[in-house]
């Protein structure tokens, strides 16, 4: 007899136009706050995107990989803020696109952020989630895109 795990995976394996998790784009989720970490890495996970989910910007730095296809990254955290991770994540993976997703009002306003830093888009905190899901759909089909024609 089949255990439950074994007939759920295989069920999963067998869904037309279900990619396998090998296939599927990696999206990189960088937010010191674990429920917010959590709630936009499920949301993203339904839309069969694979996760790698971060609550430091050290950390994000280090398990950022070729496999990234985009980053969506908190600036306000500790103890780096995505101001340091963006810059530490450009000097690895110059095209990668970044998606600033904050609530990070005290310094610096969103036009300056897009002049200064030029991420990929700067989606505010509490913004409706299809909009998330927009923008991380576009930034990876535009990476995807620039890959193939650099390979």
């Amino acid at each position: 007899m089949m255990d439950t795990n074994r007939f759920s995976e295989l069920l999963r394996q067998s869904r037309p136009g279900k990619p396998k998790a090998a296939e599927r784009q990696c999206v990189m989720v960088v937010d010191d706050d674990e429920i917010v970490r959590t709630s936009v890495s499920r949301m993203l996970e339904q839309e069969d995107y694979r996760i790698v989910g971060c609550a430091d910007g050290r950390v994000a730095v280090a398990e950022a990989s070729a496999e990234t296809m985009c980053v969506v990254l908190d600036i306000k955290m500790s103890p780096v803020d995505g101001f340091w991770t963006y810059r530490k994540l450009r000097d690895r993976w110059s095209q990668v696109p970044i998606i600033f997703h904050s609530d990070y009002q005290d310094f610096e306003d969103h036009g300056t952020v897009m002049e200064d830093y030029k991420p990929y888009a700067y989606i505010t905190k509490g913004t409706d989630p299809a909009v998330l899901l927009r923008v991380v759909g576009a930034a990876v089909k535009s990476y995807v895109k620039y890959l193939d024609r650099t390979r």
